[in-house]
């Protein structure tokens, strides 16, 4: 039970943290916005799809990357407490 509230709180935390970062990102651009549908927004959509997939597959459940071009590029960072299982891990990213 111990081990399931502190999951549980970590997740909220990366949660927290993730659309934090996700919101400053999309100031970035000259007029102050991405659009929806353009390459900035296609790169994200793409990093946030595989990024559980991306976590679960490396050892230490932590992963780092970026996709696109700049001024497109789009940054992600992932990261699941060690002992947690895959699919737990997967859950708390989506």
């Amino acid at each position: 039970m111990k081990h399931m509230v502190l999951f549980s709180t970590l997740c909220l935390v990366f949660i927290t943290i993730g659309v934090t970062s996700i919101s400053a990102q999309n100031v970035c651009m000259d007029n102050g916005h991405f659009r929806p549908n353009d390459t900035y927004d296609a790169n994200r959509r793409l990093i946030l799809s595989s990024l559980p997939s991306n976590v679960t597959s490396q050892e230490g459940l932590f992963f780092n990357g970026s996709i696109g071009q700049e001024p497109n590029r789009v940054y992600a960072t992932g990261m699941c407490i060690p002992g947690s299982t895959p699919q737990d891990c997967s859950d708390c990213i989506c």
